[in-house]
């Protein structure tokens, strides 16, 4: 048996014997005494090494961090499962791989990023078009959607029906409380009111004329402040209250805000202007 050397510890004792050490101090090996002086110092290079034959040997395991062979390594696992999820960029030749599988899927590798919760009509996927011999081919939402309903209204096509108030979720409820809303909004129809009796703006009642009875002045719009009389003729006797003229009487009385043309002997005319 040789002596351990650690190159950090003190040298063992240089009297002939032969040392070992697992702890802190050197120890006499049995039946190791005479021809120690005689071994070749272990090398200094900041590794552990034990010897039991003519050459030292890196100790296994030594703080100075040599290596090991694999076979030597004991308490190792039979399989070394990969931390998921990896990383896209933890994937050796991905971009480079897919793309030559699906050559128009090379420009959406490299974009991948995080899951979209909301589509947009712009946004596109990859499929693999039967009819072109299972080429990439590039389908948009906006498409998809148009499919779906294309092929959705085959399958629930609108049927003709229909459906009571109380069927339609909340209608009933929804009228009573508007007409609960109304109620006593209004004065009630007068006793003995006709379907042409109306409610005023005023929230009053009122019978148009033509309709039963008459209309207040108040309650024509509209009208004009004067009311001109139109160019027009009267014969002298529809005249009234007119003067004593003798045996020489007027013919015609024009009444407008012209002279009449042509006007006979003794005619009068009423200007109006």
């Amino acid at each position: 048996m040789g002596r351990l050397f650690q190159p950090h510890l003190l040298q063992a004792p240089e009297d002939g014997l032969q040392y070992a050490r697992s702890d802190g101090a050197w120890e006499i090996v049995e039946g190791g005494t005479g021809g120690g002086g005689g071994i070749e110092e272990a090398p200094i290079d900041g590794q552990q090494y034990a010897r039991s034959d003519a050459a030292w040997e890196v100790v296994v395991g030594g703080s100075g961090g040599g290596s090991a062979d694999w076979a030597d390594i004991t308490g190792k696992p039979s399989t070394f499962p990969p931390t998921l999820p990896i990383a896209q960029s933890g994937v050796t030749n991905l971009t480079t791989d897919l793309a030559a599988i699906y050559p128009g899927l090379g420009p959406y590798i490299t974009s991948i990023a995080t899951n979209k919760a909301t589509l947009v009509n712009a946004d596109d996927f990859i499929v693999s078009n039967s009819e072109a011999s299972d080429a990439n081919a590039r389908f948009t939402w906006l498409n998809m959607k148009a499919n779906i309903k294309t092929y959705a209204d085959t399958l629930y096509a609108a049927i003709t029906h229909s459906h009571t108030t109380a069927q339609v979720t909340g209608l009933d409820a929804a009228q009573t409380a508007q007409d609960t809303a109304i109620a006593g909004k209004e004065p009630a129809l007068p006793a003995g009111g006709t379907t042409s009796t109306f409610l005023r703006g005023d929230k009053t009642w009122a019978t148009p004329a033509g309709g039963g009875g008459s209309t207040a002045w108040a309650d024509i719009t509209g009208k004009p402040a004067t009311f001109p009389p139109d160019v027009h003729t009267h014969a002298y006797a529809d005249i009234t209250g007119k003067p004593t003229l003798g045996t020489a009487a007027a013919r015609n009385i024009h009444v407008g805000t012209s002279a009449p043309g042509s006007p006979a002997t003794n005619d009068i005319w009423i200007d109006t202007t």
